[in-house]
């Protein structure tokens, strides 16, 4: 789905989908919580080094190892402060490395006496981050995601909750449980525009015209090649071992088991296929890639009656 996303925005189609992942990933939402990082605790070698890194400050790689060369012990962290503060800017970098923790220790006053979001204006507007990530690819999303970091920075605050540790500490806990916010949206699901969505979302929806993407991939299978398969109605399939001979082999209730998985992914993935090719009103196109299309046309014209599904299967 990214992948088609950023190929309708090379093109200059409006596109819309509905991400449920991706914000704490985006390079611009991970730089800024890297700096918040390090304003609620400098001592951190990881946020430090990327807020060094990035558009924020300007570093290369050559002059962080030339800090670490400096000062070659310790923590990163404890050789970046000492190299700003015992070594004369002589440098354009030396001099945007010493500006940077001026202004850090502002940044971490403001953190103790103001709002959250307070704070991200003052982030916004004094290291010029967000008006620089419009000029990148994709501008407008990546300001999106800026503006809904400080819109949700502002919705934490409001419940009872304060502060910026508080705030990292659930970010922390969103992405320790996998979970993510989504992309902001820059566009709306009710205008006109290209709309990419899975089949489960499709249920129930007609469009125009329907493109049914990645029809030449195969099912997944994973969960019937495990070496301890589970039913919730045939149970437990361990696998057969021989220690003297050194051999494994499926027992027969793994064999039945699996069987009985096998029918039940295959009748799901018809139910799955069927609402696909029900949600077009005027054209239906399926796309899909083979890498040897006449072998797999020859297959599939003879396919063994075996592979085909009886009502009896469903």
């Amino acid at each position: 789905g990214q992948t088609m996303q950023e190929e309708l925005h090379a093109a200059g189609i409006p596109v819309y989908a509905e991400q449920t992942a991706g914000y704490f990933a985006a390079t611009e939402v991970e730089t800024m919580l890297s700096l918040l990082r390090v304003i609620d605790n400098p001592l951190q070698d990881i946020p430090l080094a990327a807020v060094l890194r990035s558009p924020i400050v300007g570093l290369r790689e050559e002059q962080l190892a030339q800090i670490r060369i400096h000062y070659p012990t310790g923590p990163f962290h404890q050789a970046v402060l000492q190299y700003a503060d015992e070594r004369p800017p002589q440098e354009s970098w030396e001099r945007r490395l010493r500006q940077f923790f001026g202004r850090l220790d502002l940044w971490r006053t403001e953190a103790r006496r103001g709002a959250l979001s307070e704070l991200l204006t003052m982030l916004y507007r004094e290291t010029g981050y967000l008006d620089y990530v419009a000029a990148l690819e994709n501008g407008q999303q990546r300001q999106a995601n800026l503006r809904a970091l400080y819109d949700r920075a502002r919705q934490y605050e409001a419940g009872s909750y304060r502060g910026l540790f508080r705030f990292l500490r659930f970010v922390d806990r969103l992405q320790e449980a996998g979970n993510d916010m989504g992309e902001a949206r820059t566009i709306g699901e009710n205008e006109d525009v290209v709309r990419i969505m899975t089949i489960h979302k499709s249920k129930g929806l007609e469009f125009p015209v329907v493109f049914v993407a990645g029809m030449g991939k195969q099912f997944n299978t994973m969960d019937l090649k495990s070496q301890f398969l589970l039913h919730k109605d045939l149970g437990f399939g361990p696998m057969a071992v021989e220690p003297s001979m050194q051999l494994r082999y499926p027992s027969l209730a793994a064999l039945g088991i699996r069987q009985k998985l096998r029918r039940d992914m295959l009748a799901e993935e018809m139910r799955v296929l069927y609402v696909a090719l029900t949600r077009a009103r005027e054209k239906l196109i399926l796309v899909g890639s083979s890498k040897d299309l006449a072998k797999s046309v020859t297959d599939w014209g003879r396919q063994d009656d075996s592979e085909r599904l009886s009502d009896e299967d469903l």
